[in-house]
This record gives C-alpha cells, structure tokens and sequence, in this order.
C-alpha cells in the first residue's frame, strides 16, 4: 500500500499563515538535551496536524506523514491506542528514509458513562469526594489512581495501579527519533442529560488525577503534556436552563450537602464576566480557562463539528463560547471531521469532504485557528479508515492553520450589592422553639432580589443567637470577642463572613413572636461590600395540618371474645372517636390471616363490614391492614377484600417485617424488588377483582427505590430505630406528644445526626410513629391518661397489644 500520502502546504510564507517563528515552535522543551534527529521532529512543522482516529492501528498511523522530504514535521495520531502501539509509533518504526518517521501520539482511554447522552463521569467517582477536608500532599497520589481506575473501562485490578491504557510519565520524554506522548482525553457532553456541574466537575477531577499521575517524574524531566480533545459544548462551556449553568465556585468549593472537589483545594476565576447573563448567569469564565488557571491543562483541542449550528465552520470558534479569561496564554487548536457518522438525512454531519451546512457561504480552505505551544496547529476527526478512496485527502487543501486569540471579554468590576433595607423570611411553621435552620441561599434571594450567589457578614444580631455550620459543629456568631487581639479579630470576621454555600441556624428568643428581627447583614461580593445593610425579618408560618393517619395494630381479647356485637362496638367506636377528637383523617385496623384467608372466623366480614360502615359514616377513610399468613396469596387477600362494601377507595397496607420467615409465597419483601415481587401483582389483582383502593402501603424500614411507583406508597417506621438517637427521644416525651415532635425536628436538622436518622426524602412516602408498642419508646403517654402502662404492656394473648 502506497504510504505518505499526505502532502502538508509548508511552502506558505508567515506573512500568509499569519506566524511568528517563536509561534512555530510546538513545545518549549529544553532543546540542549536533545539529540540533532529529536530537535528537527520538535522545533520544525509549523502546518502539522492532528489526525484522531477511532480506529488507530498500524495502517492508519503509517499514513499520517508528509510526502518525502517536503516536511520535516513530525504529524499527532490521537486515539486509544496500547502501550506497545504507543512504544512503536514514537519511533522510527517504518525503518525508511522519511527526514521523520516517528510520531507524537495522543494518548485517549476509554471511559465509563460515554454510551449515556450526558456523558457524566461524576456518579463514577463522587464516592471519592465525601467531605470538605483538604487531601494531605502524602494522599494525592493514591486519591487520584482511585478517581481513574473508577472513571476508565479497563481498569486496574491490583490497588495503587492504573489500567495500562493510562499513558506512563516517562513517556512523556522523546525518543531518539523524536517521538513523544501526550495525554489528549476525549471528553464528551450533552448538555441537558445530565446535570451540568457534575459534568464539569467529573472532568476536572479527571484531569487533576491525570496531573497528579503524570506529573511523578524525575526533576530534570519534562512531565507530559495533557492536552485533552474537548466537545464543542464544553469549550463554549455550555449549560442548560433546567440542569443548570457552570459554575465554578460550587464545584471547587462545595456545599454542606455536596463538597464537589473542595478536597482538592483547586482556586476559582473571579466571576468578572458579565458580557452574556443570560447563558453566564455566574458571570463565569471558560471552563477551559479555570482548569489551566489551576495547571490542569497545557492547551486543548476543541471539536467543531455541529451539524445544528449554522455558524460552526470548520477550524473556528464560534461566537456562542463564553469568553477566556484575560491575559491567559493558553495554547489550543480546533479539530475539524474528515468524515463523520450521520444523524436523520435531512441534517448530515458537516465534515471536510462534505461540508452542507444550509448558512454557511464559504468555501475551503477555510482557516483553523490556533494559538501557543502544542504539537500541532490542526486537526482532523476519522471516523472512517484512512485507505483508498480516502487516501488522496490532502488536510492542507482545506484547512489553513492561522494564528488567531481566543475570544475574551473585558473584566468588569461588578457593582457594590444593594441590599433591601428588610429581608423577610417567612417559615412553613411557627417560631420557636427549635432553631430555625437558614440556607444562606436564600438569605440572599430574600436580600438582592432574587440573586443566590450573594456572600454577607452578619454585622449585628438583633435577637435570640446566630450560628453557623463549620461542618462538624454549630459555632456561635452572635458573641463579640472580648479582646482586641488581631487573631481573634480575623477568625471572628472570617467566621461571621457567610457564603453562599454556608447555612445559618438561629436561635430565636424565648418569647419571640410572630414577626421577629433576627439579624442584621452586609453584603459582600468579593471586591465591594453594599452601601447599607438589611435587617433580616423571620415571619412565622401557620400551624401544620398533616394528613394523619390512625392504625390500630392488634386487639386484647382473642378474636372469639372480640367478635361480639356489644365488644365490637366498644373497640372500633374508640378508635373512631379517637380519631374524630385527634383530627385525623384514615383509620385503619388490622386483619390477621393466620394461615390463608379461609383460617378467619365465619363471620369476621361482618364485623369488619361494620367497622368500614361506621368510620364513613364519621367522615373518616377507611382502610385495611393485611398480616399474610403461611400461606396467603395476592390473589387470596384480592379475593377477600372483594367482599366488603365501601364509599371511599381503601387505604391497604402490610407490614414488611411480618413477611419474614413466615410467608411462604413471599418469604421476604425488599425495597429493589418490591414492586415487581409484590405491589404489581397485588395490584392487578385488586383489579381483576374490581376493588376500589387508594394505596398499597408497605410499612418497614425500606429506603426509596427509583423504581417504586403507583399504587406504592412507602411507610417508614421511625419508632424502629436501631441507631439509638429516635428511641430515646421518643421515651423521654412520652408524656408530651407534641415536644417528643419539636424534638424529632431538632434532630432531623442536626447535621451530626446525617447518618443516624432517614431523612424524610429518603423515605419516598409516609413516616411513622407509634403512640403505643411494647416497652417504653412511644408517645402515648399524653393521649392515654390514666394507663399505668401508658406505651403497653405485653398481652397475655398472642394477637398483639
């Protein structure tokens, strides 16, 4: 086969290309260590390309160099190549007479999550970045092999390795022919298939771990260049009104809930960028640029290929990229498409052999603008092999490296905040007693018109006392420091400085009323602080009204005892009443099956008819609890509920833990397989039976599932508690219902309890409480006044209590 076929146009002067000699030079190595064959591969070829292939081998590479010896510019070849491929190509591997034989070769590893629209390596790798505290320089080495072996589908299997496709940092130093490696990633987004920050940060974090790896070589060498080949929707740094815009401080800095890569202690750009709020709303630099502030990056390779963008011509940067920030030197090249898989006929891929872009009225050789140090000025995108017909391209006939900046803004100081004079927070529940936990967010939504990004200084507390979270404690904010020590003065300004990623608690007085003044606050944007300050107001919301709802799990006397008319009457008129004078709204009862349905006295429908006729006649939902027997089915317990009359659907819950070794269909309900195994089937057949019901509602201690969906509706029980925070609670008000609950909120917003309590979000429906159990941990002290056992006592019959 016919091999150096492509033919490069270095017969143009610089006046054409528009090129200094200095820009020529592709690498700022240290030429006195090199060899006179390596120096003329690394200091010469002014036009050379890139050539990325999707499939790179032997074939392909062999014709990616110039003709003859009309160039002695050494050409990129980029793609996933093996190290043996890597060791070859770098050399003078042809053996002929070529001035250059050898190549510098990209090096790209295959990735996790690329076969998804959004292409987000964050769900790979956000196990890593659980906390806020900086990494120690003896962990970042193994911090980063972690973040690689998670995000690369061919990983290492011994711990403190990596998979052998990452490229090796001594192979960053050229061969005696002039080869070298560079690590050139692959990095794909979609904007709006994932959330866009943890995109972003995914990449980041990548690129850190590449540096940390790569930069493990010798102090007289020179570490790797990592030039990585970007999407064109990540060198715009593109969002998505719904997932969201970049923003920088969030990634590397964090929240509470999510810390993102604050571990890594990487530094944002000022947010000086105001020339597009509407697609910027952070006022954010490039991406790009943030990732070569912190020495990320040496340059990179943007893709410009988009078949829905009319303004996309080959080799450009189009006018939609949010601005580089200023006075950076960053070296990069656009990489045009050969050829290019195509999406619906009516919308084919513009690429270099075909180029229909309905807009576009120019013509090749179109310039492929670039700037710096990299080993190419261009590049070409193969997704077809490069053999016959193809062979006869020539990517000098329609792409001219030209010299051009990337585009930036003008730095623009952002105006001292205004602040409303009044800040009013208004709760979803009254003030006090329990702290009122503020999202510093919202504070400055509340403050400057709706604006999240807001950082304040609490300059005065007006009443009660104003903490702040410091991650691993509450730090009161309220005190002024009793001495005029400098240190003390700074850590007391630096603690009373709140973010907008911070979250506020306060503490308000003991007779704190309805509209009460909390605390008084200076804006701060990082350069200029707001002409005045605004008093934050804290408005009480209306008293909670939950839906409730009343189940009853057992009886006292045994069934034949129960079911009598005057007995019946006694028992469910109780609980009916109880409910009436409580405000709550379903009351259900239970209905053991024993072994099957068949196993229930003949004439418990009737008393269970009465029990639903009497609760709608109270205006009350009625619903019914199931305890499966040995051997009871859906199609069974469907079957008998058939049987009862009612106005309103039923309300229908079983008890998961009463499933466990008994039931012999369903020997065991767990939350990943509930709906399929259990719900679904219990479903369709309430429905074959015609059985009108509201809910399926298992009771335990099930976390949610992405999976669950109507008619499932989760109840979780929070007096199950097996970490030994809620019992206690729980037992020392059991004779004040309502504290027990101000004090089940207390602990729910305590962040020391965030691995202690399900939260209620986690839940994925209802949760639980018992008013009575065995033992002491309940609330029915206070609604059953009078009991000796106020939380129940074990019974002498078997039916429950």
């Amino acid at each position: 086969m016919k091999k150096n076929i492509f033919r490069f146009a270095t017969g143009k002067s610089d006046q054409q290309t528009g090129r200094s000699d200095a820009v020529g030079r592709r690498r700022s190595l240290l030429v006195e260590r090199l060899e006179p064959r390596q120096l003329l591969a690394v200091t010469s070829g002014a036009d050379s390309f890139a050539y990325f292939f999707d499939e790179i081998d032997d074939t392909n590479v062999a014709l990616t160099m110039p003709a003859g010896d009309a160039s002695t510019a050494i050409s990129t070849v980029i793609g996933e190549a093996r190290y043996d491929q890597r060791q070859k190509w770098t050399s003078d591997w042809t053996k002929d007479a070529s001035p250059v034989d050898a190549r510098v070769v990209g090096q790209s590893v295959a990735l996790k999550g690329q076969d998804t629209a959004g292409k987000n390596l964050w769900p790979f790798i956000s196990h890593l970045f659980s906390t806020a505290d900086p990494v120690p320089a003896s962990g970042r080495l193994s911090l980063a092999k972690e973040i690689l072996n998670a995000v690369m589908v061919y990983s290492a299997s011994d711990p403190g390795q990596i998979g052998l496709d990452f490229p090796k940092p001594s192979e960053a130093t050229p061969t005696a022919d002039g080869g070298f490696v560079i690590w050139a990633q692959d990095f794909e987004f979609g904007p709006g298939h994932a959330p866009t920050n943890e995109v972003y940060a995914g990449i980041t974090a990548v690129l850190w771990a590449g540096r940390q790896v790569l930069n493990e070589v010798a102090p007289e060498s020179t570490p790797m260049q990592i030039i990585p080949v970007v999407s064109s929707s990540i060198f715009k740094t593109l969002g998505h009104p719904t997932a969201g815009y970049f923003n920088s401080q969030l990634i590397l800095q964090g929240t509470t809930q999510t810390p993102y890569l604050a571990s890594l202690g990487l530094d944002p750009l000022p947010r000086t960028n105001n020339s597009n709020p509407t697609t910027n709303p952070y006022r954010e630099w490039n991406v790009l640029s943030m990732l070569f502030h912190n020495g990320l990056i040496d340059g990179f390779l943007g893709q410009q290929y988009a078949w829905n963008n009319s303004a996309a011509q080959p080799g450009s940067v189009t006018a939609d990229t949010v601005a580089f920030y200023p006075g950076q030197h960053l070296s990069y090249a656009i990489q045009s498409a050969h050829d290019q898989p195509g999406p619906p006929p009516d919308y084919p891929w513009p690429n270099l052999t075909k180029f229909p872009q309905p807009n576009l009225n120019t013509q090749p050789p179109w310039p492929s603008h670039y700037q710096g140090e990299l080993p190419f000025a261009a590049g070409v995108y193969w997704h077809q092999e490069v053999i016959d017909p193809l062979s006869s391209f020539d990517p000098a006939t329609v792409l001219t490296p030209t010299l051009a900046p990337l585009p930036t803004a003008v730095s623009t100081p952002v105006p001292r905040p205004t602040l409303r004079p009044v800040s009013t927070l208004t709760l979803d529940s009254p003030i006090g007693p329990s702290p009122v936990v503020i999202a510093a967010a919202d504070v400055s939504i509340a403050a400057i018109d709706g604006h999240p990004d807001l950082s304040f200084v609490v300059s005065a507390v007006a009443s009660g006392r104003v903490e702040k979270w410091t991650g691993s404690g509450w730090v009161d904010i309220s005190t002024a420091p009793a001495t005029s020590s400098p240190s003390v003065l700074l850590r007391n300004l630096q603690q009373r400085l709140i973010t907008p990623s911070d979250q506020l608690r306060w503490v308000p007085p003991a007779d704190a009323i309805s509209e009460q003044a909390a605390f008084t606050l200076v804006g701060w944007h990082g350069q200029q602080a707001s002409a005045s300050a605004s008093t934050v107001v804290i408005e009480a919301g209306p008293l909670p009204t939950p839906e409730l709802v009343l189940w009853h799990e057992g009886y006292k006397a045994p069934l034949d005892e129960l079911f009598q008319p005057q007995a019946w009457d006694a028992y469910t008129g109780a609980i009916i009443d109880f409910a009436t004078a409580k405000g709550v709204g379903s009351v259900m009862i239970s209905i053991d099956f024993g072994t099957t349905t068949d196993t229930l006295p003949a004439d418990a429908k009737d008393y269970v008819q009465q029990f639903l006729t009497a609760a709608e006649a109270a205006s009350l939902q009625p619903g019914l609890f199931l305890n499966f027997g040995t051997q009871t089915t859906v199609a069974m317990a469907a079957d008998y509920l058939a049987g009862f009359t009612h106005t309103q659907p039923l309300l229908i819950g079983v008890d998961v833990e009463n499933f466990v070794g008994v039931s012999q269909p369903y020997p065991e309900l767990k939350a990943a397989t509930i709906m399929d195994t259990f719900i679904t089937p219990f479903a369709n057949a309430l429905d074959a039976e015609g059985v009108a019901y509201a809910e399926i509602t298992p009771i335990g201690g099930m976390a949610v599932k992405s999976n669950w969906a109507d008619p499932m509706t989760n109840v979780y029980e929070y007096y199950s508690d097996g970490r030994g925070v809620l019992n206690p609670l729980f037992a020392n008000h059991q004779d004040n219902a309502a504290a027990a609950f101000v004090a089940f909120q207390d602990a729910l917003a305590d962040p020391t309890n965030a691995d202690a309590i399900v939260k209620p979000d986690k839940i994925g429906g209802w949760p639980a409480f018992a008013i009575s159990q065995l033992g002491s941990d309940c609330l029915g002290g206070e609604s059953a006044t009078g009991k000796t056992h106020p939380c129940g006592r074990r019974p002498i019959h078997p039916s429950g209590s």
